[in-house]
């Protein structure tokens, strides 16, 4: 069987580990994958080492997120060149521009494979205008009618996207990302650092986060640290505003080891206007290290709140109130940690995540 999988970069965080997980991982004798993928942007960063875990990879330098008609038609004919050299029985298409410039190519091959797209997330909100999301949304529907199985990974993502009709007529499954569960000694509690991991970009609101802190630490006088990992356009307006306001926060970009940095961590914390599930949570829960979010898209699949950790409104007060409690609490970080630990382990297993994947595979193939 043969699998070419398309995304338009493999970028730090994201849908990216499952697929490095899923193309290193394989049965070599009954999958053979071949990853085709883009560029990252210049405040992104890539995924560390990516050639070292499988052979197959071809560059599309062309196909990167931002919208460019002339690299736009370059790279949907360089896949369509892919596709008829690799003759793959299925095509997977990832995130937005990929899953359309793939689908179509795939069409358009002549080889006829079956065709998977994977939503990570919609961005019917908080992503763009009004009217761009009418063109999304039109061309969307129109590459569902050569789609033969759409995959959410969560159940709100689900719902968005077929209440504005997309794949009705189809096969739609939610399949949860995960991680590779990491063996845990103990759950440590009196921490004090609260942890934020994204891109500095609208969706992930960012400012959110600060206008947090400084609730937390000016009015409810609590001594806690924020630690902000990751790059983006207002990173440096984050900054100004950290300084101008004397706040005890650490921007340290992009960093490689996260793991390091949810080891310190009493919580993490998520504020993003919309996510497809937040696998940003789920590794903090792999170490045993809750999450408070907004309530925002798919992110209900994974937190349930006061279990193993709190979903709150987008509001700088109620989050802060949020956050105090759980820093003053050494037993509430204890019994939240070890919840969302158990949870993660059990139901976002990556192993179980790439089984099903490989199942559904062979089910398709059964019906050419």
């Amino acid at each position: 069987m043969k699998v070419m999988i398309l995304i338009s970069r493999m970028n730090i965080g994201g849908p990216s580990k499952p697929i490095v997980k899923q193309i290193s991982s394989r049965n070599k004798q009954q999958v053979v994958y071949q990853l085709v993928t883009g560029k990252c942007e210049l405040n992104e960063r890539e995924f560390e080492n990516l050639e070292k875990y499988s052979n197959s990879i071809l560059r599309v330098n062309s196909l990167t997120r931002k919208i460019n008609l002339y690299y736009d038609f370059k790279s949907f004919f360089e896949i369509i060149y892919a596709i008829k050299k690799f003759k793959p029985d299925i095509v997977h298409t990832h995130l937005s521009k990929a899953g359309l410039l793939g689908r179509l190519a795939a069409k358009f091959s002549g080889i006829r494979p079956k065709i998977i797209h994977t939503y990570h997330g919609q961005i019917i909100d908080g992503y763009f205008s009004k009217l761009k999301v009418l063109v999304f949304l039109y061309l969307e529907r129109l590459a569902s009618r050569i789609t033969d199985v759409f995959i959410s990974v969560s159940h709100q993502t689900m719902f968005d996207l077929k209440s504005s009709k997309v794949g009705l007529d189809k096969k739609w499954l939610v399949l949860h990302p995960g991680v590779l569960p990491r063996k845990k000694t103990g759950f440590k509690p009196n921490k004090k650092n609260i942890l934020w991991v994204g891109r500095f970009e609208k969706i992930k609101n960012p400012m959110l986060a600060l206008m947090t802190f400084k609730v937390l630490t000016q009015q409810l006088k609590n001594s806690s640290k924020l630690v902000m990992i990751g790059d983006g356009d207002l990173l440096e307006e984050c900054k100004e505003f950290a300084k101008s306001h004397n706040l005890n926060v650490a921007f340290l970009g992009w960093q490689s080891n996260v793991d390091f940095y949810y080891e310190k961590a009493a919580l993490l914390l998520m504020t993003s206007l919309n996510e497809g599930l937040g696998l940003v949570a789920i590794e903090a829960g792999n170490h045993g290290v809750p999450t408070v979010s907004t309530r925002s898209g798919g992110i209900s699949d994974y937190i349930i709140s006061s279990k193993n950790g709190y979903l709150v409104d987008s509001d700088p007060i109620k989050i802060a109130k949020c956050l105090s409690k759980v820093l003053n609490s050494n037993q509430l970080q204890k019994e939240l940690g070890k919840s969302a630990y158990d949870k993660t382990t059990k139901k976002f297993n990556l192993n179980n995540y790439i089984k099903k994947q490989e199942h559904l595979y062979k089910s398709l193939l059964k019906q050419r």
